[in-house]
C-alpha cells in the first residue's frame, strides 16, 4: 500500500501540453461517429432487408469499430507523447576530479604600473581566462598579502569565482606586507582538505622568498606548483593615494622589480611549470597543459538527478497492433479521412481573430495582449479594470485621464500611482499631495518616499529658476534705463525738435555731473569730454549686460541638458518597472509598481511622456522581490574585506610577521 502511494504521489507527465492532442479526438469522433450511421434515406425507401443487395459497402455488422480503434491509438499515441513517470533514474556520471588551486598576489606591488595597465589588473585578466577553461574538475582560489585567505574552496563552478575576480585588490586584504609562502601552504591545505590526491597549485605573483626550499619542502611529491610570474625584472614605481608612490624607511622610491630565476626555480622544485606573463595565451597553454590531459583521477558516481524514467516510449508498443489493422481493406481509409477532415478545419478561411479572442479570451486579457504588443489604445478600450486602463493610458501619455481613474482608487497604490501621473504633466505640487496621501496609509512605502523627494527636488529647481530669471528680467530693464539716460547725441539726431531738447537735457545733465561753471568754450570741451565719457560707459554697460545675459543663458541650458539627462535616465526605469499584472489576478494589487517611472532617480522634468517598455509584465510578487534586491548592497569586496578581518584577528598570535610591506 505504500509503494502505491508512493507511486500515486511522484507519477506525472514531463509533457503535459501533449495530453491536449486527445481533445481533437474526441471532436472527430464524435463527428465521424453521427456520419458512419446507417443512412436514414434509403430505409425510409427500401426494405431493409434489402438494403445489404442494394448498397454498396453496405455492412450489417457495427462499422464503427475502425473509430473506436482510432480514438484508442489517437489516446495512447498523446500520452505517450506527454511523457508519463513515477521514478527516477540513477544516472551514472563519470566526473573529473582533479583539483587546481589558483594563488592570487594582492601585495601591494602588484600595483606597480610596469606592465601597463598594472600588474594586477593583467593578473585578473589571466585568472579570468584560467576560469574560463576550467571546465572540468575543481577549482579553489587563495589570496595573499601579509596573510593568506581562501576566498572560494573547491568547487566545479567556475562562475562563482569569477564573479568575485572583480573585486580582488590589496585594499581587502586586513595585513600589509607579502607571505607567498603562506598562500601556497593554505592551497595544499584546501586540496587535502577536499579529498584530492596530488593536484595543481598555479601561483600568480612577482615574488617568492629565498627560503621557499625549506619551507616547502614538505610539499614534493604531493603536489606541483606552477608559477605565472607578472612583473618586469626593472621593475617599477608602486602608486599609492593622491598620486604618491611607495617609498622604503630610507626615503628611496620602491621599484620592486620581479626575481624570475628564484620563481623559475621554486616551480621546478615541486615538479610544476613555469612561464612569465604574455599577451596571448602562450603561457597558460604551457602551464594548463600538463594538467588538464590528466585521464587518470577520473570517477564514476551515482547519484539521482530530476532524470526521470519515461514510459511513454513502452504506450507505443500497444499501438503498434491498432496501426497493424489499418492495413484492413477499408479500414485505412477510416484512419486517413479524420485527418483530411482535421486539416480542412483548421484551414477555413472565415476565422477572425477578433471574434476568435472575443470567445476565448476576457477583455482584461485582451487587453494585456493589447498591452503587450504596446498598442496602448487599444489596450485601455479593452480594459475593464480600472487599474490597469489608467496603467495603459499612462503608457499612451495621457497623463490626464489616467490621473482621473487613479483618483478614484483610494489606495496607498492609486495614490501613488496618481502622484506619478500627476508628476509627468507637471503638476509638481499635488504630485506632492498625492504622495503625502499614500505614505499615510502606507508610511513604509519606499517607493513613494523617493518619489516625493525627487519631485520635491524639482519643485524647488523650478522655484529656482523662476527666481533667477525674476532678477534678470529685472536686471535687464534697470540696464535699458540706465542705457535710456545717458543715450549719446548721434542717435537723436532725426529731428529738430529732439535735438533741442536733447540738447539742453544734456547740458543739464553734463553741468550736474561735473558741478563746476565754464565759459562757453569750455562748456563745449565738457560737453564733448563727457559725451565720449558717457558713451565709453554705455558700452561697457552694454558689454556687462551681454556678458551676463550669456553667462545666464549658458547656466540655462546646462540645467536644461542636465534635466533632459535625469528624464531619459527616469524613462529607462520607466520601462523596466511599469507594467500591468496578469490579466488573472484581480483587486487594486496588481498596479503595483506600473508607473514606477520616478522609483530610483525620479525624472527632474516628469512631464516628458513614458517610455515603451520590452519586457513582459511582472507580478507583484516579483515587483516586490526586485525591490528588495534594491536594498541589498552588492559589495562583495566589502563582504571579503570582513571575511578576511574576522579570520586574521582569529590567528593573529600564530601569524607569521612579513619582512616587506610590499
Amino acid at each position: 500500500m505504500t509503494e502505491i502511494s508512493t507511486w500515486l504521489s511522484q507519477f506525472h507527465f514531463l509533457r503535459p501540453w501533449w495530453l491536449l492532442a486527445a481533445v481533437p479526438a474526441l471532436l472527430l469522433f464524435i463527428l465521424l461517429w453521427r456520419q458512419t450511421a446507417k443512412p436514414k434515406e434509403w430505409k425510409a425507401v427500401i426494405a431493409p432487408h434489402l438494403l445489404p443487395h442494394l448498397l454498396q459497402g453496405y455492412q450489417t455488422r457495427d462499422s464503427k469499430v475502425p473509430l473506436k480503434l482510432l480514438l484508442a491509438a489517437w489516446l495512447l499515441a498523446s500520452t505517450a507523447m506527454a511523457g508519463p513517470t513515477w521514478q527516477q533514474l540513477p544516472a551514472a556520471l563519470k566526473k573529473k576530479v582533479v583539483a587546481r588551486v589558483i594563488v592570487l598576489d594582492l601585495t601591494l606591488s602588484m600595483l606597480s604600473e610596469d606592465t601597463p595597465p598594472s600588474r594586477l589588473i593583467r593578473a585578473r585578466h589571466k585568472l579570468s581566462d584560467i576560469l574560463a577553461r576550467s571546465k572540468e574538475g575543481l577549482t579553489g582560489l587563495v589570496v595573499f598579502a601579509g596573510s593568506a585567505h581562501i576566498v572560494s574552496p573547491l568547487t566545479d563552478d567556475s562562475n562563482t569565482i569569477l564573479s568575485l575576480a572583480g573585486s580582488l585588490t590589496p585594499d581587502i586584504m586586513p595585513i600589509a606586507g607579502s607571505d607567498p609562502i603562506g598562500g601556497i601552504l593554505k592551497a595544499a591545505e584546501l586540496l587535502k582538505s577536499g579529498g584530492t590526491e596530488g593536484g595543481q597549485i598555479l601561483f600568480i605573483g612577482d615574488d617568492i622568498p629565498a627560503d621557499y626550499t625549506s619551507k616547502l619542502a614538505a610539499l614534493k611529491g604531493q603536489v606541483r606548483l606552477s608559477v605565472l610570474a607578472v612583473g618586469t625584472s626593472e621593475g617599477g614605481p608602486i602608486p599609492l593615494n593622491k598620486g604618491r608612490y611607495l617609498k622604503d624607511n630610507s626615503g628611496r622610491m620602491v621599484l620592486a622589480p620581479v626575481p624570475f630565476a628564484r620563481m623559475r626555480d621554486a616551480a621546478n622544485f615541486l615538479n610544476g611549470r613555469y612561464s612569465t606573463m604574455t599577451a596571448d595565451d602562450r603561457d597558460l597553454n604551457f602551464l594548463l597543459a600538463d594538467f588538464l590531459d590528466l585521464d587518470g583521477d577520473i570517477r564514476e558516481t551515482q547519484r539521482e538527478f530530476d532524470a526521470w524514467d519515461d514510459v511513454g516510449g513502452w504506450l507505443v508498443v500497444l499501438i503498434l497492433p491498432l496501426a497493424a489493422l489499418g492495413y484492413r481493406k477499408g479500414w485505412l481509409g477510416g484512419l486517413i479521412t479524420p485527418l483530411l477532415i482535421g486539416a480542412s478545419l483548421c484551414q477555413s478561411p472565415t476565422a477572425h481573430a477578433g471574434t476568435w479572442d472575443s470567445l476565448w479570451n476576457t477583455p482584461d486579457q485582451q487587453g494585456q495582449k493589447a498591452f503587450e504588443q504596446k498598442d496602448w489604445n487599444a489596450a485601455a478600450e479593452a480594459f475593464q479594470s480600472p487599474a490597469w486602463k489608467a496603467g495603459a493610458l499612462y503608457r499612451e501619455g495621457k497623463f490626464d485621464a489616467a490621473s482621473s481613474l487613479y483618483e478614484q482608487q483610494k489606495t496607498a497604490n492609486g495614490h501613488y500611482n496618481m502622484g506619478n501621473a500627476l508628476a509627468r504633466q507637471g503638476k509638481l505640487q499635488e504630485a506632492i499631495k498625492a504622495y503625502d496621501d499614500a505614505l499615510k496609509i502606507e508610511p513604509n512605502m519606499d517607493d513613494a518616499k523617493a518619489n516625493r523627494e525627487a519631485v520635491l527636488k524639482a519643485l524647488q529647481k523650478q522655484q529656482q529658476q523662476s527666481d533667477q530669471q525674476q532678477q534678470s528680467d529685472q536686471q535687464q530693464q534697470s540696464d535699458q534705463q540706465q542705457q535710456s539716460g545717458q543715450q549719446p547725441q548721434p542717435d537723436q539726431q532725426q529731428h529738430s525738435d529732439q535735438q533741442q531738447q536733447s540738447g539742453q537735457q544734456q547740458q543739464s545733465n553734463q553741468q550736474q555731473q561735473s558741478g563746476q561753471q565754464q565759459q562757453s568754450g569750455q562748456r563745449q570741451q565738457s560737453d564733448q569730454q563727457q559725451q565720449s565719457d558717457q558713451q565709453q560707459q554705455s558700452d561697457q554697460q552694454q558689454q556687462s549686460d551681454q556678458q551676463q545675459q550669456s553667462d545666464q543663458q549658458q547656466q540655462s541650458d546646462q540645467q536644461q541638458q542636465s534635466n533632459q539627462q535625469q528624464q531619459s535616465n527616469q524613462q529607462q526605469q520607466s520601462d523596466q518597472q511599469e507594467q500591468p499584472a496578469d490579466a488573472n489576478q484581480q483587486g487594486s494589487n496588481s498596479q503595483t509598481g506600473e508607473e514606477s517611472a520616478e522609483e530610483e532617480n525620479a525624472e527632474e522634468q516628469p512631464t516628458s511622456p513614458a517610455a515603451p517598455s520590452d519586457q513582459p509584465p511582472r507580478t507583484e510578487d516579483q515587483q516586490a522581490m526586485d525591490q528588495w534586491l534594491r536594498r541589498v548592497p552588492d559589495d562583495p569586496g566589502g563582504l571579503l574585506r570582513r571575511k578576511f578581518y574576522y579570520e586574521s584577528r582569529l590567528r593573529r598570535n600564530q601569524e607569521n610577521q612579513s619582512s616587506t610591506a610590499w
